[in-house]
């Protein structure tokens, strides 16, 4: 019985994870990558990854602009 309980949890927890690691930035715009609120690098336009609990998008950067 204990089993039934957590594979449910795990399974949630797993799909959450999966989307939080691909992210999507769009042409034209590039985004800004930190590592523990550190600069880490710029991704540019295309499906990209990230660490979810180590990485996080600071910003995003509209190179029409430039």
């Amino acid at each position: 019985m204990e089993n039934l309980i957590g594979v449910p949890i795990l399974i949630v927890i797993g799909v959450f994870l999966l989307f939080q690691v691909f992210f999507m930035v769009k042409q034209q715009t590039a985004v800004v990558i930190e590592n523990f609120g550190k600069f880490s690098s710029i991704r540019t336009s295309g499906l990209q990854l990230k660490i979810p609990v180590v990485q996080r998008i600071a910003g995003r950067v509209n190179l029409k602009i430039q």
